[in-house]
């Protein structure tokens, strides 16, 4: 059974494929759950300076994290069809569920406890993937560091909102 999810066709198609997938369906994701949840859980919390504005959020920091996961994710796929590969980007994928999960399970509780606890949730696997990535292709590593970046930002800045607002 072929489990290859990405079209074989060529390079170019694969890297779109990616890169597709992560931006369609991480920004479907994130426009879904700010609609349906409700985006200003957060609205009356006291917050760090390092948080930013809302648009600039999803117009930018989402935009860049979710292209250069697929770009990450591509590189990883190009440097070949091995068992190994194949675990690599399995684990990219559940990484990128509980990223996806985030929203949904942070802005229905309201709590920025549970951000605290969704950013460790999602963070440690996308640290994990990216160990993964390292010794699977340099190059797939090199484009999820941004992504690593902004998981430490981020779940700094929610630790810091969490301790003003208890």
């Amino acid at each position: 059974m072929n489990t290859n999810l990405t079209p074989s066709t060529s390079p170019l198609l694969s890297l779109l494929f990616y890169v597709g997938i992560c931006l369609l369906v991480g920004q479907v994701t994130a426009y879904w759950g700010n609609e349906y949840f409700g985006h200003d859980w957060n609205r009356n919390l006291i917050k760090p300076s390092v948080t930013q504005f809302n648009w600039v959020f999803f117009v930018f920091i989402w935009t860049i994290n979710y292209t250069t996961m697929g770009v990450a994710a591509w590189y990883v796929r190009q440097s070949g069809q091995t068992a190994d590969v194949k675990r690599v980007l399995r684990w990219f994928w559940v990484q990128f569920v509980l990223c996806l999960l985030w929203i949904p399970v942070v802005h229905s509780t309201g709590w920025v406890g549970s951000a605290v606890i969704m950013d460790f949730v999602v963070g440690i696997p996308a640290f994990i993937t990216g160990y993964w990535f390292y010794k699977t292709s340099r190059r797939g590593f090199v484009w999820f560091i941004p992504y690593l970046i902004w998981t430490v930002i981020t779940t700094h800045a929610k630790i810091w909102m969490y301790w003003l607002n208890t």
